[in-house]
Parts: C-alpha cells; structure tokens; sequence
C-alpha cells in the first residue's frame, strides 16, 4: 500500500499528511481572511492572559475582530506584550 504524499517527510505527523512546520503554518494562514486571523489572535492572547477560561466567555472577540480586524490585530499584538515577568 502507498502513503499519501507528505506523510514520510519529517515535518509530518505520524498518521496524517498535514506538515507541522512553520513555513505550512505561514501558508495556510495565508488562506485565513484578515478577520479570521485577527479573532484567532485576540483568543490566543486572552486565552493565555486568563488561562482556563471557558469558551463562551469569549464570544465577544469574535464581535471585535469582524468589523475591525486591523484594531483587534494590534489588540492581540499589545496583549502579547502585557506578559507579566518571568512568563
């Protein structure tokens, strides 16, 4: 039996096709439209500034990020840099 493309190479997982790198992360990316990417981002961050949060409690990123993706872009950009120290 053939394995589908991809599936020997070493940036793929063990049972699939789909690379790990970062050079797929940044292509595939590039197919998200830009308020996609900014809800993703801005529930990234927050999700990392209040680790166990539940799911529902941020369907409000999704508002922010659809009629402004540049502003909840640069949200999750200043959100990256409100790290506390030592983490």
């Amino acid at each position: 039996m053939t394995k589908p493309p991809g599936t020997n190479s070493p940036g793929a997982r063990a049972g699939t096709s789909r690379p790990t790198s970062t050079a797929g992360s940044r292509a595939a990316a590039g197919l998200l439209t830009p308020p996609v990417l900014a809800h993703a981002a801005l529930l990234a961050e927050l999700a990392r500034l209040v680790p166990g949060t539940d799911v529902d409690e941020l369907a409000f990123a999704a508002r922010l990020a659809t009629p402004e993706p540049e502003a909840a872009g640069a949200l999750a950009a200043f959100l990256t840099r409100a790290r506390p120290e030592g983490h």
